[in-house]
């Protein structure tokens, strides 16, 4: 009788007071907030990551930009190997002439096809 006194004589199992579940309950929740603060605001948090990923497509718009200049500055400097590029431009940009050639100014046609209807009103 004493051996199955012995198994009932264990001791029971306390149960947590409502004071000490509601400490354990805050600290488990004060600790969740601490690691999402750190994983939102830290220095490798996702808002960290979501700026580096705009700067990143920023970056790789800017080169695809780069990239395009590029060609067409060699385009550019390949025509202006051509002998007859390099004499359009000194024409169109900087007015030159080749000897015994005469510039001729044109003034804009003014006859009465390009008057305007209150001019031809008037007359």
């Amino acid at each position: 009788m004493h051996a199955a006194k012995g198994k009932s004589s264990a001791r029971p199992r306390r149960q947590l007071t409502p004071v000490l579940k509601r400490f354990f309950a805050g600290g488990v929740l004060l600790i969740v907030a601490g690691f999402g603060f750190l994983t939102l605001f830290s220095n490798n948090g996702i808002l960290d990551l979501f700026r580096l990923k705009s700067l990143y497509r920023s970056l790789q718009n800017e080169n695809a930009g780069l990239m395009r200049q590029q060609e067409e500055l060699r385009a550019e400097v390949q025509r202006l190997q051509d002998p007859r590029y390099l004499e359009y431009l000194a024409r169109e940009r900087f007015g030159y002439m080749k000897p015994n050639e005469i510039f001729i100014l044109l003034d804009s046609p003014s006859g009465p096809a390009t008057q305007s209807p209150q001019s031809s009103v008037d007359n």
